[in-house]
């Protein structure tokens, strides 16, 4: 019996929330940057289609968003997923992912990226924040605090390939 399920998406992001709602994500925490216009493009479509989960809880600061994420599962047991801004947003969420990881909390942390493309496409780099906010990799800045890390890109066939960190339900 086939475990494969086909959803219909048009982006990323949207492709992305899919997977987290399959997953069993429930809450989603935030902090949001310029890198986030499909994220809310995604949530404002699950609000159309009467999809409950992820809910999205934007927090202020990105350090408060990993606190908090740790709170949800000290309380519920369940692994927490936050999501933050770029460069700038992983920096600033850091110290709370170290507390989180030497408290062996199983937190899933997630970094937008500037626009992939400088001409072409919707959603091109056309702002100097684009440029000065990109980095090659992040893995080195939580490398020994973190068991793994993943990158998801939209590929030239518009197809997703996603490496789930999460188990399946």
């Amino acid at each position: 019996m086939s475990t494969r399920k086909t959803i219909s998406v048009e982006n990323t992001a949207q492709a992305y929330l899919e997977l987290l709602r399959v997953l069993g994500v429930k809450y989603f925490f935030g902090n949001a940057g310029t890198d986030f216009a499909s994220i809310i493009d995604g949530f404002a479509r699950f609000a159309a289609e009467g999809k409950t989960t992820p809910v999205p809880i934007q927090v202020p600061h990105e350090f408060c968003a990993v606190s908090m994420a740790h709170g949800y599962h000290l309380v519920t047991g369940e692994p927490p997923l936050v999501m933050v801004h770029t460069t700038v947003g992983t920096a600033n969420a850091l110290c709370g992912l170290i507390n989180a990881a030497r408290a062996n909390i199983p937190l899933v942390l997630s970094a937008g990226r500037t626009p992939i493309t400088e001409a072409g496409h919707p959603g091109s780099r056309d702002l100097l924040i684009h440029w000065a906010q990109e980095s090659l990799t992040r893995a080195p800045w939580s490398a020994n605090t973190s068991n793994g890390t993943m990158s998801y890109a939209r590929s030239r066939s518009s197809k997703l390939s996603c490496a789930a960190l999460l188990p399946l339900p």
